[in-house]
């Protein structure tokens, strides 16, 4: 597994080559594909095989909201959930369109990403989710220059990107049958992606935010699958620090967010136990493009080490099993 963080870039071709695989500080500031999107003789890569998707979050004991904009090609699709425990409310409204996106689009960080009623945009330094429908829903991240950016290798394709922030200044507002839910902190998180992931790809995949005993801010990206290798890391007060691939432990013939699952770290610095609150279910086959994807979310509880310390924490978040044949 990678060790260290790599200097900021400002290209993913910075010398007319592309970066070693491995992890950078902060967002590549040109994350553009066209060299590679226009490959690919009758059919160019850009519709065949490339693949992009923003997804924001925040989470608490609370209130729990999601939300995603996703360019796969041929299909785009968006969705937005959220969840109020105390009162057993959980909505979630989606959008599926063919050619969502046009050819040119290129689904940076700082791009509109808009699919009718779900926007995503940044405007000085906020970065702003919303969707209307049966509710209406904001969030607005405070981004910073925390986050982590991941070139991955992936069979036969160029190469996958993604970038991940969390423990971001968080503020969501929730309107249903007229009442208004809020929620502000430092609950939010961000996950940016995109490349050429392997035709047919699998993974696990969390997102923990929450804080240790002693109060100190965690976050954690969890991965197992075609980026396990290099994409996970967690955010400890003013430190990231990078972790091995993590084992995602449940029981498969089992409804994913009707048991307890157990989140371990290769290298032993993590070990969580998940108790999932409610999912979010989504299956797409049109022949050509099969999507099968459950989103469990709910509370995250165990241990992170870190500077010769263990620490007991407690998060809220998002686990998911993602099977996409694309």
């Amino acid at each position: 597994m990678p060790k260290i963080i790599h200097p900021k870039q400002d290209s993913f071709t910075p010398n007319g080559q592309l970066l070693e695989h491995g992890v950078y500080d902060d967002i590549i500031s040109d994350t553009n594909l066209r060299q590679w999107d226009n490959d690919g003789g009758l059919i160019k890569r850009r519709r065949s095989q490339r693949k992009a998707w923003m997804f924001i979050g925040a989470y608490s004991e609370d209130l729990m909201v999601g939300m995603a904009i996703a360019d796969a090609g041929f299909l785009a699709n968006a969705f937005a959930y959220f969840y109020v425990p105390g009162e057993s409310i959980y909505k979630e409204q989606k959008v599926l369109l063919p050619f969502g996106f046009p050819n040119n689009f290129d689904g940076g960080l700082f791009d509109r990403w808009n699919l009718r009623n779900f926007n995503i945009e940044s405007h000085n330094g906020i970065l702003r989710g919303s969707c209307s429908g049966d509710f209406q829903m904001t969030i607005e991240l405070e981004h910073n220059d925390k986050g982590l950016s991941f070139i991955c290798p992936t069979v036969d394709r160029p190469f996958n990107f993604t970038y991940k922030n969390l423990c971001l200044p968080t503020k969501v507002s929730v309107f249903y049958k007229g009442k208004q839910y809020t929620l502000e902190g430092l609950q939010g998180g961000l996950d940016l992606s995109k490349g050429y992931p392997p035709r047919h790809t699998t993974w696990n995949w969390a997102l923990v935010s929450g804080q240790t005993t002693q109060g100190i801010p965690v976050g954690m990206n969890l991965f197992r699958g075609h980026n396990g290798k290099y994409e996970n890391a967690a955010w400890i007060g003013e430190d990231r620090i990078l972790l091995s691939n993590t084992n995602f432990i449940y029981d498969k013939t089992k409804k994913l967010d009707k048991q307890i699952w157990t989140l371990q770290t290769e290298d032993g610095l993590v070990d969580l136990k998940f108790t999932p609150s409610k999912a979010r279910r989504e299956k797409i086959d049109v022949k050509f493009l099969s999507h099968d994807f459950t989103q469990p979310f709910g509370k995250f509880e165990g241990t992170i080490k870190h500077n010769g310390q263990t620490y007991e924490l407690t998060g809220y978040g998002p686990t998911e099993e993602h099977d996409s044949l694309w």
